[in-house]
């Protein structure tokens, strides 16, 4: 047994850079899957700066008409240069409502860039999950 048989990762958002102040990943479809965790890398902040991770549902694979999941978001206020740096946001979503997803970064205040977003699938109904076009390599390994 090993965890990536049983989950489908995919790099949903490209790196962002510090000036940008909302960036949308992209639209995954849940079908099949109970649940889903985005995670974003913080990689560099200014004193003051806001980072939130919202997930977003629609019933359409469309960014137009997404609306924002009650409590599903992740919020950090930096309180000095760079303590940001290397931290994480999460948000989990466990059986969302509508079949299409995507996760909505926001920075606001002051400047802060992130790291490449993952959106971690899980739950799947079939097993194993075949690898995302996003993944270039995997190995698992097992101990005798």
């Amino acid at each position: 047994m090993n965890l990536m048989k049983n989950i489908l990762v995919s790099e949903a958002l490209a790196p962002v850079t510090a000036g940008q102040q909302s960036s949308k990943s992209d639209v995954l479809d849940m079908q099949g899957y109970d649940g889903v965790l985005f995670v974003v890398p913080i990689t560099d902040c200014t004193s003051g700066a806001v980072a939130t991770l919202t997930v977003q549902e629609n019933t359409a694979n469309s960014t137009t008409g997404m609306a924002s999941i009650t409590s599903a978001s992740a919020t950090n206020t930096s309180t000095a240069g760079d303590d940001q740096n290397n931290k994480l946001l999460l948000v989990d979503v466990y059986r969302p409502l509508k079949r299409y997803v995507m996760g909505l970064l926001t920075i606001g205040t002051q400047d802060a860039a992130s790291g490449n977003m993952l959106a971690i699938r899980y739950c799947g109904s079939k097993a194993p999950i075949a690898e995302d076009a996003t993944i270039l390599d995997a190995t698992v390994v097992v101990g005798s």
